[in-house]
């Protein structure tokens, strides 16, 4: 059951009907609080709480999720929950024990709305053995998911998916998040927002060495850029993610805007590495760097030998020397986007 703008539909009526009409309920979705009426009142709030103790999945994106949840019974069925988070309202405290009352959880999404969280990460929850899938969205958070990350990770051993949205986050705090990813992860999706942190070739060593899917994310804010991937030294940030990442699968940057030229020509020293990479996006380069010889340095490397899927911007220096050598290095490519081809 998905409620979207249905304001007061789940009145203690409607969720008594659920209780006796709808046995086989598993999942339940609602947009917002405005969709109980009177949430506050028992009437409503106790026939909801033993609605949630059926289900498997449940999505409450807002704030006051947290208060709806308070009464919670164990939840043995659930396993996917998504939920909104507010320091102001008490989620400092009510985290670890939704944590503890759905044993079986396997995915869990915390939208952070703000507020100072007072998390000691030398005092983790206690382990969430099933949990495989994690969603921080920070949400104008400033910091707290930062907290929030480092209090969670060292509980969560069979993570296998982590995605990680960041307001502000130091290179130190962003290091000792790399060393707390569990050596099964096999999906990391990083978005970070705000000056304070680069990433280099020298973070790529704690990276998990079963990483399959890797995404880099920055948004421009009023620096030039605001996950930086590039600073003095790190032209090999390419080759040595790639080196230190066998399994790798898919690669997306979404800021090559300071890559050189020697970066891609970093790319055929991988020669000797049994590289399985599908899908390769490297967006925002420079005419400067990314020309025929850098796609030529590209496709003689390992890292093309597997491509399915090729998506590459500012193209805007390539001619059909370009193709050409993509035609003959990607023997398996499926798919080829190149932003700003003008010739």
């Amino acid at each position: 059951l998905r409620l979207c703008g249905c304001n007061s539909a789940l009145s203690a009526a409607s969720l008594s009907c659920l209780l006796s009409d709808c046995p086989r309920l598993s999942l339940l979705e609602t947009d917002s609080d405005e969709a109980f009426d009177e949430w506050r009142h028992f009437q409503v709030r106790q026939p909801f709480v033993e609605l949630v103790g059926r289900l498997s999945a449940l999505y409450l994106p807002f704030i006051e999720a947290l208060e709806l949840l308070d009464n919670l019974a164990e939840c043995p069925r659930l396993s996917v929950l998504s939920m909104g988070l507010s320091a102001s309202r008490g989620g400092h405290c009510e985290l670890p024990r939704v944590l503890s009352i759905a044993p079986n959880l396997t995915e869990l999404r915390v939208e952070i709305c703000g507020g100072n969280f007072d998390l000691r990460t030398d005092q983790p929850p206690a382990p969430v053995p099933r949990l495989k899938h994690l969603s921080l969205d920070w949400n104008w958070s400033y910091g707290e998911n930062t907290k929030i990350a480092l209090w969670l990770l060292p509980s969560l051993p069979s993570l296998e998916s982590l995605d990680l949205g960041f307001s502000e986050v130091s290179d130190e705090q962003f290091r000792q998040i790399l060393r707390c990813l569990t050596a099964g992860l096999a999906d990391l999706r990083v978005e970070i927002h705000g000056s304070r942190c680069s990433f280099g070739a020298e973070l790529g060593g704690p990276l998990p060495p079963g990483l399959q899917q890797l995404q880099l994310t920055g948004s421009l804010f009023d620096d030039p850029w605001s996950l930086q991937l590039l600073q003095a030294g790190t032209d090999d940030l390419l080759a040595a993610l790639l080196s230190r990442l066998p399994r790798l699968r898919c690669l997306c940057i979404n800021n090559c805007s300071l890559l050189t030229r020697q970066a891609w020509a970093n790319l055929r020293s991988l020669a000797a590495w049994p590289l399985d990479l599908m899908e390769f996006r490297a967006l925002d380069c420079t005419g400067f760097s990314l020309t025929d010889e850098a796609v030529a340095d590209l496709c003689v490397s390992p890292v093309a030998r597997g491509l399915r899927w090729l998506h590459l911007s500012d193209c805007s220096q390539l001619t059909a020397v370009a193709l050409a050598s993509i035609a003959s290095g990607c023997p398996w490519l499926t798919e080829l986007q190149l932003e700003g081809f003008r010739r």
